[in-house]
């Protein structure tokens, strides 16, 4: 009995962790994502565009509605109710922060430098087109060691929340955040009291350099 617990328990995990990096990618990449493909579109001149590339008149609103509400939540959920509410929320979890640092850690990488100064450059340019319509934040405090920035509004905490489904949303887009932070370079840590997933009036971040 012990033996086939163990292996129902390794079953699941195998199969969030192959389906849900690709849910991280969508919630958490999907900036790069998104901003990749509005480039290469722009840049391309040709007299027609194929239909698949034509605009869908939908705002963000519509988009985060389609793709979360109607799918991606109620996706979510189902497997919850299926493996354990408790037990997915913290499978989640895992294996969204482990997808996430990988991506952090192969960013690293590829930059000249992963120091304090890189971090916060790159925690303030988060300001393509796709994070300007689904995010409001601001820099509170910046110093040498030490970055405090304020999200005001999240198109996903508010979609999240009118589905009932806030834990999920923090399993899959918030917590992952303490794990990019570290992996992008293990002297910095993040702390973040408040977040509009948790229903607080904003996402309060602290990273510090221990540096």
């Amino acid at each position: 009995m012990q033996e086939n617990s163990a292996m129902l328990s390794s079953g699941r995990r195998h199969f969030l962790q192959n389906i849900f990096p690709v849910g991280a990618t969508l919630c958490l990449g999907s900036r790069s994502l998104f901003a990749g493909t509005w480039s290469k579109n722009e840049c391309q001149d040709t007299p027609e565009k194929h239909k698949f590339l034509e605009d869908s008149t939908m705002t963000f609103t519509d988009v985060f509605q389609f793709a979360f509400r109607n799918y991606y939540i109620p996706c979510l959920k189902g497997i919850a109710d299926e493996v354990g509410h408790r037990e997915f929320i913290e499978l989640l979890k895992k294996v969204n922060s482990e997808s996430v640092a990988q991506s952090a850690r192969e960013r690293s990488k590829s930059l000249p430098k992963n120091d304090f100064a890189t971090y916060v450059e790159l925690s303030k340019k988060r300001k393509d087109r796709f994070v300007r319509h689904v995010l409001t934040d601001e820099v509170v405090v910046e110093r040498p060691d030490y970055l405090r920035m304020k999200i005001t509004e999240c198109l996903w905490a508010k979609v999240f929340r009118e589905s009932d489904a806030a834990d999920i949303g923090y399993a899959a887009i918030c917590y992952p955040d303490f794990a990019m932070a570290s992996a992008f370079n293990p002297k910095i840590t993040l702390v973040r009291p408040t977040t509009l997933m948790e229903g607080h009036e904003c996402c309060d971040f602290h990273s510090r350099w221990e540096g």
